[in-house]
């Protein structure tokens, strides 16, 4: 009798093979790609900007500070590789110069360097001191530029507080937060002349109409400036400046005046 085979028993036998799965299903694939991309871009803007010099210097946002005065803080050449220069160092240059309180820069890899500054506003004329200067409101002295002149009040403090670049102090204290608050209102700011502080009295006040004294305090110069305006724009049109020689506005709800 002849042997039955199973034909599934015979032949060749085939072997399973577990391949990778290569499937973009899973996100740390894709978290993969996406940082080799921007590895090899970085390197490309890298090897980009280490082979460009500097070929402009664009300066914004200037008005007291001369533009040239800018580029010339920079010591960065047309011709200056940009691999070269320190762009923190650039930065720190253009803010050491008086009037400019912040530098943004940005440069591209054709070798453009754009500066972009912040300025500081004159918030009086500093009067003594070894020259005239403007002082900004957190103390800064800032040079007088002839043909951009601030409109202004001046500013008395005691020589005591001023140092060769700033101004700091009680007295100065107390005046700045006047400043800061009167800045807002240019009406109530073009009503004054000069500016100085008192230790019984706080800050003092002279009017640009008729020098009349006024006294704001210590503090709260918000709503003493507030009183101020409305004092200014109901009461002085019926009385007239001319009539008043002191206006006390350190009292919550009235003015004390002195009439001449």
């Amino acid at each position: 009798m002849g042997r039955r085979v199973n034909p599934k028993s015979g032949g060749t036998k085939r072997r399973s093979v577990d391949l990778p799965d290569f499937s973009f299903n899973k996100p740390w694939i894709y978290v993969v790609c996406i940082a080799g991309f921007l590895s090899g871009s970085l390197w490309l803007g890298y090897q980009a900007l280490g082979s460009a010099e500097v070929t402009d210097i664009q300066v914004s946002g200037n008005y007291y500070t001369k533009a040239e005065d800018i580029t010339e803080s920079l010591r960065a050449e047309p011709g200056t590789p940009l691999d070269s220069l320190s762009y923190l160092d650039l930065i720190d240059r253009v803010e050491s110069l008086p009037y400019v309180r912040r530098a943004d820069l940005e440069v591209s890899a054709a070798g453009r360097i754009r500066i972009n500054v912040s300025e500081r506003q004159p918030g009086a004329l500093l009067a003594g001191g070894d020259m005239d200067s403007y002082v900004d409101y957190d103390g800064v002295r800032l040079p007088v530029i002839q043909g951009k002149s601030a409109d202004v009040p001046l500013l008395f403090v005691p020589p005591s507080e001023i140092s060769a670049d700033s101004v700091s102090g009680e007295a100065f204290n107390a005046l700045s937060g006047f400043l800061k608050a009167a800045s807002s209102d240019r009406m109530v700011y073009n009503t004054i002349s000069e500016i100085g502080y008192d230790r019984q009295e706080g800050v003092v006040a002279l009017s640009d109409d008729n020098a009349v004294r006024l006294v704001f305090g210590h503090d709260d110069f918000e709503r003493r400036i507030r009183n101020w305006r409305g004092f200014y724009t109901e009461i002085i049109p019926e009385k007239g400046m001319r009539n008043m020689r002191r206006v006390d506005l350190r009292f919550e709800n009235q003015v004390v005046t002195r009439e001449r």
